[in-house]
């Protein structure tokens, strides 16, 4: 999170715990009752906007409303005193425990999915989320009886009701908790007997399961026993219901104990879909073959990441990819990389008209995100609106496709938000059918967007090498602002590209390149096999599955 978004935050929880205060100040020393109940009102919804994200932030804000509530009412029916009491009591332990039920009723501990001969012990009366709201209700409850002046004792009959509940679902999470306490070897014991063969280890931020979303059908196509191991919550979550349908078993591990019981006998490789952080923790184990295959191989210094040197083996679509890690330093042997191909690639159709002979030209825009550091900083969504509308003034329909990650940007959001306008805008008028937005990012593959296009123009990324296997015309986005030289020593398959500068000042003239003269298309069918393999366009998965399955024995 931006310094920026940090300000909005505090000012938000600045504007919050104000209007509580006055609504709290309000009602308790001043006459202006409905004044204080507006104020407790907006405080209320303020509070469960806010209590989708943590309770627990708001409880004292929430108990002194509560408070506040509860003087008025006393104020306005001063006879109610043994009533409101008990509601007060009652009200302010069901609030104040929230944090206490919301440590127990999430689980801790090791858990699984979809594993045969495994049932969880966890189970949830009533969803915290749905459990929390109804406090606040209850507390609206009591802000209403105050304003109608009611009796208070039906109140008191519908906050029992929430109490009981509440104790309920405490005894229910508590008893969880102390049975979960076997689940590591009841998993152990269940796994022992699904004999997976392999493992893929995923360990990464939430919204990023398409690291390993990309590869699942192929590691399907393997034919063993296989599981999932996630070292995050949100992506067990998100993993285990991809699983349900296969049948996959994914499993939940906090830590090292609880991986040495992941870890069965009948495992002998393991796979890698990124460089996270705790892969460490299971490439200790000798005994297996540890195989890193990455999400998408580009020229980014991700395509040339040293870590890759704790695995047994690396796998990488072609010798492109070996001589990136030796260009770069990095020291690894050549005999521990394996030239798989792209398997992802398989359902590219391979370009077989010319694009100047076609009536009609769609082109793919596909962007990365900004990295975490400026030097890995490719994305062209700066001059993104440029470079679009030089497509449209040429009358191309467009596919835009923006990286998952654009999202998490602020800036970059905005960015793509405007050339989804430009698109629709244009779409409006000219009828033509662009793609944008969920369309094109989440309804189509990126093999469907390729295929679609004939011709692509996309930032330095992943996207790059399965564009290549279609031999259709690619223009590269020089963001860095690299001398041609030193554009072309970093990311040699700019060879085979046309490149557009870091301002898209030249973009003119790379889409006449892309759309009529196409002068490159020797040198992408030259650095084809180089960067994709040698492998048969029938069988081109099979360079993946045969060699995954000479290390799973």
């Amino acid at each position: 999170m931006g310094a920026k978004q940090k300000l909005i935050g505090y000012a938000n929880q600045g504007v919050l715990i104000a209007v509580t205060t006055a609504a709290f100040s309000v009602l308790t020393v001043t006459r202006f009752r409905i004044a204080g109940f507006v104020l407790a009102a907006l405080a209320l919804a303020a509070i469960a906007r806010r209590g989708r994200r943590s309770f627990g932030r708001v409880v004292g804000l929430t108990l002194l409303l509560t408070a506040g509530l509860l003087a008025a009412y006393y104020r306005a029916v001063p006879g109610a005193t043994a009533a409101l009491v008990i509601t007060g009591v009652l009200l302010v332990g069901m609030i104040a425990s929230q944090p206490i039920l919301a440590d127990l009723s999430t689980e801790t501990g090791m858990r699984a999915a979809n594993l045969p001969g495994y049932r969880s012990s966890a189970k949830t009366l009533v969803p915290m989320r749905l459990l929390n709201l109804g406090y606040l209700g209850l507390v609206g409850l009591t802000g209403i009886f105050a304003v109608a002046k009611w009796n208070a004792w039906p109140l008191v009959a519908v906050t029992v009701i929430g109490a009981a509940v509440t104790g309920a679902v405490g005894i229910q999470a508590l008893r969880a908790r102390v049975r979960g306490g076997n689940a590591e070897k009841r998993i152990r014991t269940a796994l022992e007997k699904f004999q997976p063969e392999f493992a893929v280890h995923f360990s990464a931020p939430d919204h990023t399961e398409y690291h390993l979303e990309m590869w699942r059908a192929y590691f399907e196509r393997i034919g063993r026993n296989w599981v999932i191991i996630t070292r995050e919550p949100s992506p067990f979550t998100k993993l285990a219901a991809a699983s349900a349908a296969s049948g996959v078993p994914v499993v939940y591990c906090v830590n090292q104990e609880q991986l040495d019981e992941a870890v069965v006998p009948s495992l002998r490789a393991v796979f890698y879909v990124n460089n996270g952080m705790k892969n460490c923790h299971v490439v200790r184990y000798t005994n297996l073959t540890h195989i890193f295959v990455g999400h998408g191989d580009s020229e980014k210094p991700a395509g040339y990441n040293p870590v890759a040197g704790m695995y047994t083996r690396i796998f990488v679509p072609g010798q492109a990819s070996i001589d990136r890690y030796h260009a770069h330093g990095v020291a690894i042997p050549t005999e521990r990389f394996d030239i798989i191909g792209r398997p992802q690639a398989e359902g590219v159709d391979v370009v077989t008209t010319p694009v100047r002979d076609l009536d009609h030209h769609t082109v793919l825009y596909s962007t990365t995100w900004t990295s975490h550091h400026d030097d890995g900083n490719h994305c062209s969504l700066p001059v993104g609106t440029k470079i679009v509308q030089s497509l449209l003034d040429r009358g191309a329909t467009v596919i835009f496709r923006p990286h998952p990650y654009v999202a998490k940007s602020p800036v970059s959001r905005r960015q793509a938000a405007t050339i989804d306008q430009l698109l629709a805008a244009d779409a409006a008028k000219t009828g033509r059918a662009h793609k944008f937005g969920p369309e094109a990012t989440k309804t189509m593959s990126l093999v469907d967007c390729v295929n679609a296009a004939d011709a692509l123009i996309t930032d330095v990324s992943g996207v790059v090498t399965e564009a290549l296997y279609s031999l259709k015309p690619l223009a590269l986005t020089n963001m860095l602002g690299e001398s041609g030289a030193a554009y072309a020593s970093s990311f040699p398959l700019s060879k085979a590209a046309y490149v557009i500068d870091a301002e898209a000042s030249n973009i003119d003239d790379v889409v006449t390149e892309l759309l009529d003269t196409d002068s490159l298309v020797d040198a992408r069918r030259a650095l084809k096999t180089h960067y994709l393999g040698a492998f048969p366009p029938d069988r081109y998965a099979d360079g993946f599955l045969d060699a995954a399955r000479g290390y799973i024995g």
